[in-house]
């Protein structure tokens, strides 16, 4: 895994001509919508380590496949501290120019439509990177530190399944009249 950074824009279509292998990293500082999401992290030093080769299937189509690796922090929603997050992120794409064959394209990769020969490579990992973020990060079970939180169990679960509808009180009532 190198740790030279990577160019910003690249050209698939060239790249998969010479079957290249793609490995560097991509600092925080460049990847301004992940870096919201994110706490703890020094955009200066924090980086994304990517590895993708490229290369052309038995159908023509331009791919890049790899994996996009980087450790940061999110707030836990509980207790609002710092949760550890190791995101190690499997990437396939099938770069096209034309959309109408994106309808052909294996469902294994993600396509990525082109308006041009090159892309921004920085906005495909911020991109895959934000997607892998936990959806509401929360610290693991008994790590969490917030005041009187203590996970359902079985019972209490039940018990809440078990409540009467307020609105068959109401129906009782009237039944009665």
């Amino acid at each position: 895994m190198s740790e030279h950074p990577l160019q910003k824009i690249i050209e698939p279509f060239k790249l998969v001509s010479t079957r290249a292998l793609v490995d560097g990293v991509v600092a925080f500082s460049a990847l301004s919508r992940l870096r919201e999401e994110l706490s703890g992290v020094s955009p200066e030093v924090d980086v994304a380590h990517v590895e993708l080769a490229f290369q052309r299937d038995p159908q023509g189509y331009v791919l890049a496949s790899g994996s996009i690796r980087a450790d940061g922090g999110v707030v836990c929603q509980r207790c609002l501290d710092i949760v550890p997050i190791s995101l190690d992120v499997p990437v396939s794409w099938a770069f096209i120019v034309n959309e109408e064959t994106s309808c052909d394209v294996p469902r294994a990769y993600d396509v990525i439509a082109l308006e041009e020969e090159s892309v921004s490579l920085y906005d495909l990992v911020e991109d895959e990177l934000i997607l892998a973020l936990p959806p509401i990060p929360m610290h693991a079970e008994g790590q969490c530190s917030a005041p009187g939180y203590v996970s359902p169990n079985e019972e209490q679960i039940e018990r809440s399944e078990e409540k009467k509808n307020p609105f068959e009180v109401l129906s009782e009532i009237r039944k009665k009249r």
